[in-house]
């Protein structure tokens, strides 16, 4: 997995890319106090996790 965190005008966000066996995924996050950059990784963890159930 690959990320960085970039601060804009517009707010924070988080850019998180990776791949798994079949497919690549590009995602970013708005880091913000209500969706933090732990809320982030949490939510591609289940996505891996989802995956590997397959």
């Amino acid at each position: 997995m690959e990320f960085q965190i970039k601060e804009v005008d517009s707010g924070k966000y988080g850019i998180y890319s990776f791949n798994l066996e079949r497919s690549s995924y590009f995602i970013t996050f708005r880091i913000d106090e209500s969706f933090t950059q732990e809320d982030a990784v949490e939510f591609i963890r289940r996505i891996i996790t989802a995956s590997h159930e397959k």
